[in-house]
């Protein structure tokens, strides 16, 4: 029922990361601002529940996702043998966890390195340097939204090179 709408469901689930880590810069930035609003301490509970549920989301979506990305048919236009796209479907999800992993071990690093040093600066560079932290974040929501910016251009081409090959919509999906 809500299949129709798994762009948007990405899209939500991006939005509340972005909320989530908006929140942190507000508060690392702007923390008398925060605290004319709620008092600290709410705005970071509701940063540290919208992450989650905003990276679950998506991660469902994208899991759902991956049967979408296997072709029904080939390069000729033949049907791929079903087999062969039983196949194609666990190197998807192999690679779907692969990305996961390789993602947390890239911003493990990422963070290692932008905060060495960190316990020596003085009180306002470690802000500082949080904050940096929680903006270049921002680009993890950003990339998921280009993905499927970048996943619907695909699915258009495709479509319209297999229209041409005498395929209706219906055959196609």
């Amino acid at each position: 029922l809500l299949w129709k709408w798994k762009a948007g469901l990405v899209f939500l689930g991006a939005a509340l990361v972005a909320v989530s880590l908006g929140i942190m810069i507000g508060l690392l930035a702007s923390p008398d601002a925060m605290r004319a609003v709620l008092p600290a301490e709410t705005w970071y509970v509701c940063a540290a529940l919208l992450a989650p549920i905003g990276y679950a989301l998506q991660d469902v979506v994208a899991d759902a996702m991956t049967v979408e990305a296997v072709p029904r048919v080939d390069a000729r236009g033949e049907p791929v043998p079903d087999e062969q796209r039983t196949l194609m479907h666990t190197t998807m999800q192999t690679l779907g966890r692969v990305a996961i992993i390789g993602g947390g071990v890239l911003v493990s690093l990422a963070n290692v390195v932008l905060l060495a040093g960190v316990e020596k600066l003085g009180e306002a560079d470690k802000v500082a340097a949080y904050l940096r932290i929680y903006e270049y974040a921002l680009v993890i929501p950003l990339i998921s939204v280009l993905g499927v910016a970048l996943a619907r251009r695909i699915r258009r081409r495709d479509e319209a090179r297999l229209a041409t090959q005498g395929y209706s919509t219906d055959e196609i999906t």
